[in-house]
């Protein structure tokens, strides 16, 4: 009896997929002294990947957090540094230390730490800033959203016939330019967090807009993916069960879980963490959350962030989640996804050079955009230019959100995969004048507008 069904090679051929066989026992090793390469059993192989990650990265920030640089340039830039691009052209570390097989086990990692970063982020978001978001904040939202996707739209259809045949034929330049039109409520909170600028002035504007502009990404998504399932389903009835199977998802969230919740919270002293048990029965209830969405045909990032956003924030369930879980989580395992995208970033693969050159013009339009919407909608508002430009440049930056869309588009096509390579410097290099911005004259003092 053959290991693997042919039948099954078949399929994956045809989907683009990896089949590999192992054998049974491929965990655990006997020893060097018994005879056994460590480096052929996944468990010694991922302890030695993650501490190489993680000394390379902490390395890494160390001296690049003294240049105004967030984590997630520093993760980047690792996995650059250990992909094929730099030390990763060695066929022989790349095999040793990155083989194939544990890579899935990596990525899994690193995918269960970005499920409970988006829902830690979740019950951290202050959604009071829907209450009274303020005009300026709806108009920058919307012009910050808009006008970037209709400026790389325009010039795409306007250029299309000089666009290489295959990018013509296909929807990246679009997708490109809508994710890169959206600003990531999650990445731009974690990023003003880190750099001390939630609360002020500016920082809270900024809040607003993304929000804003995150929910109607949200319907927005969430209509694309409900048309993909209805013209995908072998039935109506598929479909309707899939449209069906959300709707009841999020009312259970809102009416079941979100009052046990807040039972819990209301039960917890003033100034204690919530109780072990119920720590641990919050945790389960994200990773049934993320496997609900994924089973129903939505991404398992959306189920989290959504049971975040329905849960209370702050004492006590917010602080218990940030102190039991960013340490390990966010400070081992969630660096792996960023460094994953980077060490699977190959500019060796760059032979189609005029591809890559429009696709970047796309990107730069995109940014270039959402400043000049930002830009326009606070001069509206006779808002001072240089605020204007730093929210403009606070909404271009780009995190662990836009790699995770970006990964999903190297997975599924690998043609695809070049062109958004350079997706990556950009966004770390507008992460990188952002965070600086602070140290100079030029950014507003934040102090003084803390509301």
């Amino acid at each position: 009896m053959p290991v693997i069904d042919p039948s099954v090679l078949n399929d994956t051929a045809k989907d683009a997929y990896l089949a590999a066989c192992y054998g049974k026992k491929l965990v655990t090793s006997q020893g060097v002294f018994l005879g056994n390469n460590p480096f052929h059993f996944s468990l010694p192989t991922l302890l030695l990947e993650l501490s190489v990650v993680f000394i390379v990265t902490r390395t890494m920030h160390y001296f690049l957090q003294h240049l105004g640089q967030p984590r997630v340039v520093s993760h980047i830039l690792t996995g650059i540094l250990l992909g094929p691009t730099i030390i990763g052209q060695s066929s022989k570390f790349s095999n040793t230390l990155f083989p194939t097989h544990n890579t899935f086990i990596l990525d899994l990692l690193s995918v269960i730490s970005l499920i409970f970063f988006l829902f830690v982020i979740g019950v951290k978001t202050d959604l009071s800033l829907l209450r009274k978001p303020g005009k300026h904040a709806i108009a920058i939202g919307i012009a910050s959203s808009v006008v970037p996707f209709i400026l790389s739209t325009i010039v795409f259809f306007s250029f299309k016939s000089s666009f290489p045949l295959d990018l013509q034929q296909s929807f990246l330049i679009l997708y490109l330019a809508e994710r890169l039109a959206l600003s990531s409520f999650p990445v731009i909170a974690d990023a003003l967090d880190e750099m001390g600028l939630l609360n002020s002035g500016l920082g809270r504007i900024v809040m607003s807009a993304t929000l804003i502009a995150d929910i109607c990404s949200w319907v927005l998504n969430a209509l694309i993916t409900s048309t993909k399932l209805v013209t995908n389903a072998n039935s109506p009835a598929m479909a309707v069960g899939s449209l069906a199977s959300f709707a009841g998802f999020v009312i259970v969230v809102v009416y079941v879980v979100r009052p046990v919740v807040v039972r819990i919270v209301k039960r917890t002293p003033t100034g204690e963490l919530i109780t072990e048990r119920s720590f641990l029965g919050v945790v389960m209830a994200a990773l049934v959350a993320a496997f609900v969405t994924e089973t129903i045909g939505y991404r398992h990032t959306l189920g989290p962030f959504l049971l975040g956003l329905a849960l209370p924030g702050g004492m006590p369930l917010g602080v218990t989640l940030t102190e039991r879980l960013e340490s390990f989580f966010f400070g081992l395992y969630l660096p792996l996804y960023l460094v994953l995208a980077g060490y699977r970033t190959d500019f060796g693969m760059m032979h189609n050079f005029a591809a890559i050159g429009f696709i970047e013009l796309i990107v730069f339009i995109s940014y270039i955009g959402k400043l000049i919407g930002t830009i326009g909608a606070a001069a509206f508002f006779d808002m001072p230019m240089r605020d204007a430009v730093v929210m403009g440049l606070m909404l271009n930056l780009r995190g662990i959100v836009e790699v995770s869309f970006f990964n999903s588009w190297g997975y599924n096509d690998e043609r695809d995969l070049p062109g958004h390579l350079l997706s990556y410097p950009i966004g770390v290099s507008s992460e990188g004048v952002v965070t600086e911005l602070p140290r100079t004259e030029f950014f507003p003092d934040t102090k003084a507008r803390v509301i």
